[in-house]
C-alpha cells in the first residue's frame, strides 16, 4: 500500500490531497501513465519506495485539471 501526494512549488502551504494505491503495479501505473514520470526516474523511485518506504520525485508539473483527475 502506498500513499501518493502532490505538493506544487508555486502554491502556498496547506493541506495536500492523498491518494492511496495498493501495490507496486498500481503505483507504477499512476506515476508513469497518470503523472507522466519518465521511465528512468520511475524505476529509481520504485526501488527507493520499496527499500525505505517512501520516495520523492522532484520537478513534477501537473495542471490543476490533471491533478484533480488523478485525485491528487
Amino acid at each position: 500500500m502506498y500513499d501518493v501526494t502532490f505538493a506544487a512549488y508555486n502554491t502556498a502551504g496547506g493541506s495536500v490531497a492523498l491518494r492511496r494505491v495498493s501495490g507496486d503495479d498500481d503505483l507504477k501505473r499512476l506515476l508513469g501513465d497518470g503523472v507522466g514520470v519518465l521511465p528512468q526516474f520511475l524505476g529509481d523511485a520504485m526501488k527507493t519506495a520499496r527499500a525505505v518506504g517512501w520516495a520523492a520525485i522532484p520537478n513534477v508539473r501537473l495542471t490543476e485539471q490533471r491533478r484533480r483527475l488523478l485525485g491528487l
